[in-house]
């Protein structure tokens, strides 16, 4: 399934790999800029909406499904990516 890069970063900050490499959340609120790129994912079945906005202020929440995590792990980049080899 082809994703844009946002939608791609999006996923990936939503379970936490952009900032620890491996997941430990999974929920993503979503203010005015990313609401539409959130909705996108939705309709591709790589997130889906909690009901629930007063937690979050109003704002829409968006967690991702298992078909998102698979397609954030594709998009993971490789252990160690980056480092020069010794």
């Amino acid at each position: 399934m082809a994703i844009t890069e946002r939608e791609r970063e999006i996923l990936r900050h939503s379970l936490g790999l952009s900032q620890r490499g491996h997941e430990y959340r999974n929920g993503y609120s979503a203010g005015i800029n990313d609401e539409p790129t959130c909705r996108a994912l939705v309709a591709k079945g790589l997130m889906a909406e909690n009901p629930r906005r007063d937690i979050w202020g109003g704002w829409p929440h968006f967690f991702v499904t298992e078909s998102g995590k698979a397609e954030a792990r594709r998009s993971a980049p490789a252990r160690g990516a980056g480092a020069e080899e010794a």
